[in-house]
């Protein structure tokens, strides 16, 4: 009789591949993509707000140079009256290298001024004119500010002799208001005066003891020139 042989399958030693292995590894991979990318997301934001750091202090400067250059303008017009334009405008720096409080000159920052009249030039309303103050870097940085100024007039005095006629004196309860201004002496007879404004005269004061002087007075200022 025959009979069959039974085989039998021994086990072999280790262990195969199985899809739960497969698994495994995906989701490792997985997991370590998610930590790559949320590690330089970090390094871009990270970058990104050291670069805004940089550029608002940049510009902090360069708008601070700007500001220092309406100031210097307005000094140097009010200094010499002359370099003031007419018409048109004047360029009072061309590119000129800023420095720093200890007179170290910035790289790379320059700054550019012009002054001029603008508006109604007629002088109808009053004479007025522009401050432009312009910094550059040569990163393309730019900071600019504007300022308006205004040319004083002789409008302003209630009173203003170039020269004080010998015959004329303040007196008889005399009541001024606003400033007064004389380049020759100011006299005031003894039945008094009142000056609610600013009193200046580039010589003195006769009979100072005879007015009422709400601001005070000044001898001995500078005299005022009259225009030409």
């Amino acid at each position: 009789m025959q009979t069959r042989e039974s085989r039998v399958r021994r086990p072999r030693h280790g262990r195969g591949h199985t899809s739960e292995d497969g698994f495994v590894m995906i989701t490792t991979i997985l997991i370590v993509l998610v930590i790559s990318s949320l590690v330089t997301a970090a390094v871009i934001m990270g970058s990104n707000h050291l670069l805004a750091n940089r550029y608002y202090e940049r510009q902090s400067v360069l708008e601070s140079f700007a500001d220092a250059g309406l100031e210097l303008a307005r000094a140097r017009i009010n200094g010499d009256p002359s370099i003031y334009p007419d018409s048109g405008y004047a360029v009072l720096e061309s590119g000129v290298p800023m420095q720093d409080g200890d007179g170290v000159v910035v790289p790379g920052v320059k700054r550019w001024l012009y002054v001029g009249p603008t508006g109604v030039t007629s002088g109808q309303y009053g004479f007025f004119g522009s401050v432009v103050s312009v910094v550059r870097d040569d990163g393309g940085g730019e900071a600019i500010r504007r300022s308006q100024v205004n040319q004083e007039s002789f409008a302003k005095f209630a009173y203003f002799t170039d020269i004080e006629p010998t015959n004329i004196s303040f007196g008889g309860g005399d009541v001024i208001f606003g400033p007064v201004h004389s380049n020759s002496e100011l006299k005031i007879y003894s039945s008094g005066a009142t000056f609610q404004g600013s009193v200046r005269t580039a010589k003195w004061v006769q009979g100072g003891q005879y007015g009422t002087f709400a601001q005070g007075y000044q001898e001995y200022v500078q005299p005022i020139a009259m225009p030409a």
